[in-house]
């Protein structure tokens, strides 16, 4: 239903998982005059995690890749830590998806 195809365009366009608690999302659901709930975080998370139960049955034709990186801002006053998934998909397009990202705080920065 809607709650999986929102889902599934939170995922496929690396959106955040809270997007369908935007007041501006909202907006644009009122004025189109559209009767669905946009979900909650939470509820993107379970849908998720249902439709990755779904597709873990199948078998993956592609080795998956995981990168990891972290990155500091000029001023040196953030740092940022993420990771990635890469394949190639059946039709040779190249797949990436976020599946970290997230502040380093101070006590996780120190350096060796």
């Amino acid at each position: 239903g809607f709650n999986t195809v929102f889902a599934s365009w939170i995922l496929e366009d690396n959106l955040p998982f809270t997007l369908g608690e935007s007041n501006g999302l909202d907006r644009v659901r009122r004025y189109l005059k559209l009767s669905v709930n946009l979900p909650s975080d939470t509820t993107v998370r379970n849908r998720l995690d249902k439709i990755h139960g779904n597709l873990s049955d199948k078998a993956v034709d592609s080795k998956i890749a995981a990168a990891y990186d972290g990155w500091t801002t000029r001023q040196m006053t953030f740092s940022f830590g993420g990771g990635i998934l890469n394949w190639i998909s059946k039709e040779w397009k190249l797949i990436e998806r976020v599946i970290d990202f997230h502040a380093i705080l101070e006590k996780e920065h120190r350096g060796v």
